[in-house]
């Protein structure tokens, strides 16, 4: 769902707290839901898996790609036309800060990342 359709036509969408209640319900039963989107990523990667993180920058990942893969991309054009909707700060509750940490624990922890406090997740400068 994108929240900007349902802005942009003044409509009401469920908050990210109902919507994350019944998605974390319905992951034990369909763990495959969403197409994969909210899997912890640490369960597609093997011991040749190379991991690149969007924060180290997404045109060093893709060079390294190319001489990987002996391609060249031509990083002149867009990549992804659509851009995200900015207009929209998420305050999460503590419940669901609670329940996004168990779930992701494990890529906090394959990953390097730090869990950090509350202030991280509603912080209106982060997006």
């Amino acid at each position: 769902m994108r929240v900007s359709r349902h802005v942009d036509n003044g409509r009401k969408f469920p908050s990210f707290e109902m919507w994350f209640d019944h998605i974390s319900e319905k992951l034990q039963s369909e763990p495959n839901i969403l197409d994969n989107h909210l899997v912890p990523q640490g369960k597609f990667i093997n011991e040749d898996t190379k991991v690149f993180k969007f924060e180290d920058g997404i045109i060093e990942s893709l060079e390294q790609v190319q001489i990987d893969l002996g391609v060249k991309f031509d990083f002149t054009k867009n990549f992804h036309g659509k851009k995200s909707y900015g207009g929209i700060v998420v305050k999460l509750p503590k419940k669901s800060i609670a329940l996004i940490c168990d779930m992701y624990a494990s890529d906090f922890d394959e990953f390097s990342y730090e869990l950090e406090e509350a202030s991280y997740f509603n912080n209106a400068n982060r997006h």
